[in-house]
């Protein structure tokens, strides 16, 4: 139910090799309590690879334009995996108009010397890099079964150039070297951490439990502190908006009230 102020508007940012109908379960559960804008990355869902947007900088920037051609209103940044690391990149660097962010099973893929990061990616061989990409990426269901999202999810991987997969995942470890603890520690918006796997143990993906730490989790609670609320998902894969929608419409409706009571009712 939605009081008398303006409706919020969540632009949700989809991940690598991922797409703008992930969001659709979610967005059919909110209802009315927002309206949800999903956004199609360049170099994804068929669009030409574009060699200027394939950096989180400039993918922030690329989804902070896109605001400006929203509606009027509280806008919320949703992001998964890369996507999250997308939307907190462009949420520090345009907060205004921001009542919150939202970052859903991203993880921590490098840290100390960022140029050491990228470097240590490029060092592996051809055969290398595709053994840890299949493993990566076919450990993302590891929850509920979701077989045509995960046919969907492979063909898109395949679909990709292997010079734009490679520059977004150099994309990755680079942002989450240089900037993932500044942007986390100097961001004065609400945000909101949902964790359901980790891959600490290897490329492939396992669910959480519910009490688990990861290392993106652990980072998120040294850097932001009670700026942002931790909230493990237990049980699911690395699509938890698609794969449980309840779930987490409950928990963004919950922040939705908590960053605008004026405008979501309960």
């Amino acid at each position: 139910m939605m009081s008398d102020g303006p409706r919020p508007i969540v632009i949700a940012v989809h991940g690598l090799a991922c797409a703008r109908d992930d969001w659709t379960p979610l967005a059919d559960r909110l209802g009315n309590r927002a309206g949800v804008v999903p956004l199609a990355l360049p170099g994804h869902e068929g669009q030409p690879a574009d060699p200027d947007c394939q950096t989180i900088p400039a993918l922030a920037d690329f989804v902070n334009t896109r605001r400006d051609q929203v509606r009027r209103g509280p806008q919320v940044l949703v992001g998964h995996s890369m996507g999250a690391r997308i939307v907190l990149e462009a949420a520090a660097r345009r907060p205004d108009g921001l009542a919150g962010v939202v970052m859903i099973d991203n993880s921590l893929q490098a840290a100390g010397d960022p140029d050491d990061a990228v470097a240590a990616r490029r060092s592996l061989t051809d055969s290398e890099r595709a053994r840890r990409s299949d493993a990566l990426f076919g450990g993302m269901f590891c929850g509920r079964p979701m077989p045509d999202l995960q046919r969907r999810v492979m063909a898109d991987l395949a679909a990709m150039s292997p010079v734009a997969l490679a520059a977004f995942g150099e994309a990755i470890v680079r942002w989450d070297a240089a900037s993932a603890a500044e942007r986390l520690r100097t961001l004065r918006v609400p945000m909101l951490v949902l964790q359901a796997t980790t891959a600490e143990a290897g490329p492939a993906r396992r669910p959480i439990g519910p009490d688990e730490d990861t290392q993106w989790t652990r980072l998120v609670r040294a850097q932001a502190g009670t700026r942002a609320a931790i909230v493990n998902l237990p049980g699911l894969g690395h699509f938890p908006h698609a794969e449980a929608p309840d779930r987490v419409a409950r928990e963004l409706s919950a922040f939705l009230l908590r960053a605008l009571p004026e405008t979501v009712a309960p």
